[in-house]
């Protein structure tokens, strides 16, 4: 698995690809943005996916307010895609 997630850190075309694939997925109502229903759901997959640990509600809402930097309550994509892309950096330092 760490060998996919360098591949990709190091694929921006692949990378975007897998980061608007996840963004669409998690986008449930199709308005360009993630709630914080819609992050919880998508990183419960992406936990999924990866056989990782699921975080605590609280911690989703923490992970979510760290990722909401303009602090509007939604996630926008270049939001996203700055989480995604530490996320799996964070994978590989663990």
């Amino acid at each position: 698995m760490e060998q996919v997630i360098v591949q990709l850190l190091h694929d921006d075309e692949q990378f975007n690809k897998l980061v608007i694939g996840l963004f669409k997925d998690a986008d449930f109502d199709g308005n360009k943005t993630i709630d914080c229903g819609e992050f919880n759901t998508v990183i419960e997959e992406l936990c999924d996916q990866l056989n990782l640990e699921k975080p605590t509600n609280e911690e989703l809402k923490d992970i979510f307010k760290t990722i909401d930097l303009n602090n509007d309550g939604i996630i926008e994509f270049d939001e996203f895609k700055v989480f995604v892309r530490n996320y799996f950096k964070g994978i590989l330092n663990c």
